[in-house]
């Protein structure tokens, strides 16, 4: 699903402000974090969201050498690849991990693992005023 962001005619849409004030914080805040570091895995290790980061599990990530491994089973070319981390997402992921609960890295804190950030991403919208 595509989210189709329309701002009013006097108002550009700045998804960086979107993202770092509606969605990085709030009265969500454990959802708002997983939601910032599972969108830092997607921009610096290159991980599609729904396939290969949301079903990421903590022995797929080697902090200590700096490696993120895909699976084999969810990238889209059916291979398992493996990904240098860089310091941001080496820190934001080792403070994720500080936090978690169970073997799947981006989880509930019932351990359940997210399987979208639709309803996260779509409420970060709404509280900045935009209809999606």
């Amino acid at each position: 699903m595509r989210v189709r962001i329309r701002a009013g005619d006097d108002a550009p849409v700045d998804l960086k402000s979107i993202i770092h004030n509606h969605l990085l914080t709030g009265e969500h805040e454990e959802a708002a974090r997983m939601s910032r570091d599972l969108m830092l895995v997607g921009i610096y290790a290159g991980l599609r969201l729904a396939s290969e980061a949301l079903t990421l599990r903590w022995a797929d990530v080697d902090l200590r050498r700096g490696l993120v491994t895909a699976q084999g089973a969810y990238p889209k070319s059916g291979e398992t690849r493996t990904v240098d981390l860089n310091a941001p997402l080496k820190a934001a992921l080792t403070a994720h991990r500080d936090r978690s609960v169970g073997d799947v890295v981006f989880a509930r804190g019932d351990g359940s693992p997210y399987r979208s950030i639709r309803t996260t991403f779509a409420m970060a919208c709404r509280r900045a005023g935009l209809k999606t």
